[in-house]
Protein backbone atom coordinates (compact mmCIF):
# COMPACT_ATOMS: atom_id res chain seq x y z
CA UNK A 1 0.00 0.00 0.00
CA UNK A 2 1.34 3.43 -0.97
CA UNK A 3 0.68 6.52 1.11
CA UNK A 4 1.31 10.16 0.39
CA UNK A 5 1.50 12.90 2.98
CA UNK A 6 0.45 16.44 2.05
CA UNK A 7 1.54 19.18 4.43
CA UNK A 8 0.49 22.80 4.52
CA UNK A 9 0.72 25.59 7.06
CA UNK A 10 -2.33 26.44 9.14
CA UNK A 11 -4.22 29.59 8.14
CA UNK A 12 -5.36 31.26 11.36
CA UNK A 13 -8.95 32.06 10.40
CA UNK A 14 -12.39 31.51 11.91
CA UNK A 15 -14.31 31.48 8.61
CA UNK A 16 -13.84 27.81 7.73
CA UNK A 17 -17.34 26.58 6.90
CA UNK A 18 -17.23 24.65 3.61
CA UNK A 19 -13.48 23.93 3.54
CA UNK A 20 -14.00 20.21 2.98
CA UNK A 21 -16.08 20.46 -0.20
CA UNK A 22 -13.49 20.77 -2.99
CA UNK A 23 -14.02 18.09 -5.67
CA UNK A 24 -11.89 16.56 -8.44
CA UNK A 25 -12.85 16.06 -12.06
CA UNK A 26 -10.75 13.22 -13.52
CA UNK A 27 -7.37 14.57 -12.36
CA UNK A 28 -4.65 12.61 -10.56
CA UNK A 29 -4.45 12.80 -6.76
CA UNK A 30 -1.45 15.12 -6.55
CA UNK A 31 -3.06 17.64 -8.91
CA UNK A 32 -6.38 17.51 -7.08
CA UNK A 33 -4.78 17.99 -3.66
CA UNK A 34 -2.63 20.89 -4.90
CA UNK A 35 -5.69 22.58 -6.42
CA UNK A 36 -7.79 21.98 -3.30
CA UNK A 37 -5.08 23.40 -1.04
CA UNK A 38 -4.71 26.51 -3.20
CA UNK A 39 -8.48 27.03 -3.35
CA UNK A 40 -9.07 26.60 0.37
CA UNK A 41 -6.01 28.67 1.30
CA UNK A 42 -7.14 31.57 -0.93
CA UNK A 43 -10.64 31.46 0.56
CA UNK A 44 -9.36 31.39 4.13
CA UNK A 45 -6.89 34.21 3.52
CA UNK A 46 -9.49 36.37 1.75
CA UNK A 47 -12.09 36.00 4.49
CA UNK A 48 -9.98 35.76 7.60
CA UNK A 49 -11.03 39.18 8.93
CA UNK A 50 -14.70 39.09 7.89
CA UNK A 51 -17.47 38.73 10.44
CA UNK A 52 -20.44 36.98 8.83
CA UNK A 53 -23.31 35.65 10.94
CA UNK A 54 -22.63 33.51 13.99
CA UNK A 55 -20.01 30.77 14.33
CA UNK A 56 -17.54 29.94 11.59
CA UNK A 57 -18.34 32.01 8.52
CA UNK A 58 -18.25 30.64 4.97
CA UNK A 59 -15.07 30.04 3.05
Amino acid sequence: MQTTEFKHYRVNAINTHGTGRSLADGHDLRHVVAQAIAYVEAGLEAGRFLSIGEGPGPL
